[in-house]
């Protein structure tokens, strides 16, 4: 069954790649395991509609289901398999202020995403987990919560798991309609080079 409410996938969507959180938070009391490839998802939630941090079971099945797919056609396509300092890998869904985040610990995914259509839960939750590939090629062994920075500036972490997060299935070709049209602008995120 899909949630079949589209909210715009949330005006003014923001993915980041963040080193802002490193464990989920600790009212998350509800769970669902994936295991992908003998990776290990711990995808944390909390099913109380009394809850600011409530995410309903059917979105989160969603974000299971979304994890379980990218995982093996990301490593189907020859990629390294997304890097977590964490096992199992933690994804949070709460109230992040963000739509989607991703650190080499954790995913977040915000509960602004709750209810939205399964493609718009798979669109967010496919950046996100981009984003750990590339953290399978930049890691250095480090054990902090770091993300995309340095070298591996915006530019390329958010261009290339945007293009990724359209390129997996077809059914997500131009955003899916879960991007505002002034969202999918590469000016927010893309520096122009000047001579």
């Amino acid at each position: 069954m899909k949630a079949s409410a589209n909210i715009g996938l949330v005006t003014g969507l923001i993915f980041v790649a963040s080193s802002a959180f490193g464990a989920c938070p600790s009212n998350l009391d509800d769970s669902i395991n994936v295991n992908i490839l003998g990776d290990n998802y711990l995808v944390e939630y909390t099913n109380d509609s009394t809850d600011g941090d409530f995410f309903g079971d059917i979105t989160a099945q969603n974000v299971a289901n979304a994890l379980s797919g990218s995982h093996q056609r990301l490593v189907n396509l020859g990629f390294n398999a997304p890097f977590f300092n964490t096992n199992p890998n933690d994804v949070c869904l709460f109230d992040s202020s963000d739509t989607g985040g991703a650190n080499f610990c954790t995913i977040s995914i915000d509960v602004n995403v709750n209810g939205a259509a399964e493609t718009c839960v798979r669109l967010v939750t496919d950046h996100e987990n981009f984003h750990h590939v590339q953290y399978a090629y930049i890691n250095n062994g480090s054990t902090s919560c770091g993300g995309c920075s340095g070298t591996w500036g915006q530019w390329t972490c958010e261009g290339s798991a945007r293009m990724m997060q359209d390129a997996l299935w077809d059914d997500l070709d131009a955003n899916a309609g879960c991007i505002p049209s002034s969202e999918k602008s590469t000016s927010t995120w893309v520096t122009p080079i000047t001579a």
